[in-house]
């Protein structure tokens, strides 16, 4: 099987080696031409959001999370909108969005069965913090 150096997973695989060397800027050219090829790709938006907020531009970030539907079935997506709100300290937000995808487990496919309990770890995370 060879690798495709321009598909989505390259590319997202290639930023992020650069984000995780802290090489912000060389990173947003791989993750920008990702999104270019998957705009709906709900996981290389989280991945934008993460290297915008690196970058220290919150704005872009919420708007790049904002789009995204929270279900609860892609627990990268899930944890990366709770936790963004937890950091800005919109606890109430991060536990409705935790909350929501508790009511409906069904959602959550068979490999990620034992996401609830991690999601009402974060939950519990969130209220303690919003001081509930």
């Amino acid at each position: 099987m060879a690798l495709d150096p321009v598909s989505p997973h390259s590319l997202s695989n290639r930023a992020m080696v650069f984000f995780r060397a802290r090489r912000f800027d060389e990173a947003q050219s791989p993750i920008d031409r990702a999104r270019e090829i998957e705009p709906e790709n709900a996981q290389l938006r989280v991945q934008a959001a993460e290297l915008a907020v690196a970058q220290g531009d919150r704005p872009t970030a919420r708007r790049l999370l904002e789009e995204i539907s929270v279900d609860g079935s892609d627990p990268t997506v899930t944890m990366a909108v709770a936790r963004f709100h937890i950091l800005q300290r919109e606890y109430p937000e991060a536990i409705r969005v935790l909350q929501s995808v508790l009511v409906a487990p069904e959602k959550i496919s068979k490999p990620f069965a034992a996401l609830p309990a991690n999601y009402r770890a974060e939950l519990a995370i969130a209220q303690a913090l919003a001081g509930k």
